[in-house]
């Protein structure tokens, strides 16, 4: 059943015909992959030119799959996601992402119970973080 699903979502990814809807940065989520192995057809939804102070909850958005199992995490303990289990049958996701002052920089990892992916990259700096380009952006 997992291998059917993939199949499907990155099915619907392959070319765009004149009906196919496109993803669009004005939608919840503005950076997508669509391309490459294995061109999953999920989105972020996060403003990569924004700095935030450490310590603050941001939000953001995972879009485009659907699962009874959602788990976003991050790839250190440093980096806070909460909830990290989320329910629901999507395809849109709601999550928060913070870091501690003197975090170390990693990403997020997402965990479907069918296919696993990293997802966006975090930057750390001496005054706060921010969120790397990530996808067919990165």
């Amino acid at each position: 059943m997992g291998v059917c699903a993939v199949t499907l979502l990155t099915a619907g990814c392959q070319g765009a015909g004149p009906h196919d809807a496109q993803p669009t940065p004005t939608g919840p989520c503005n950076h997508w992959s669509t391309r490459g192995d294995p061109g999953l057809g999920a989105g972020f939804g996060y403003d990569e030119s924004a700095h935030h102070p450490f310590d603050t909850p941001v939000p953001a958005t995972m879009c485009g799959l659907s699962s009874e199992h959602v788990a976003i995490t991050g790839s250190s303990p440093e980096i806070v996601v909460d909830p990290e289990s989320l329910t629901g049958t999507g395809p849109e996701y709601q999550f928060t992402v913070a870091v501690p002052k003197g975090g170390a920089a990693g990403g997020i990892d997402v965990d479907l119970g069918f296919v696993s992916f990293s997802g966006p990259t975090i930057v750390v700096d001496d005054t706060g973080w921010s969120f790397a380009p990530w996808g067919d952006d990165a």
